[in-house]
């Protein structure tokens, strides 16, 4: 099996689980864990409060750990 091919194989229940996630949630996590943006520039560009970004975080890391698990 080729490297990527295996690579994707891994990977497919975490895109299942953060497909799964609430759309803001998972564009939160986007943003922060992919893009580097701070949890108050994250709330900034979705209109929330930082500690509701953080909520989804929390929420998107343990959804994740779990599909890991």
């Amino acid at each position: 099996m080729r490297p990527d091919a295996h690579r994707r194989r891994q990977l497919a229940p975490l895109a299942q689980t953060l497909d799964g996630l609430p759309a803001v949630c998972r564009e939160a996590y986007f943003l922060c864990r992919v893009r580097g943006f701070s949890i108050e520039q994250a709330a900034r560009s979705l209109g929330l409060e930082p500690a509701v970004v953080r909520t989804y975080l929390v929420r998107a890391q343990r959804a994740c750990h779990a599909a890991l698990s």
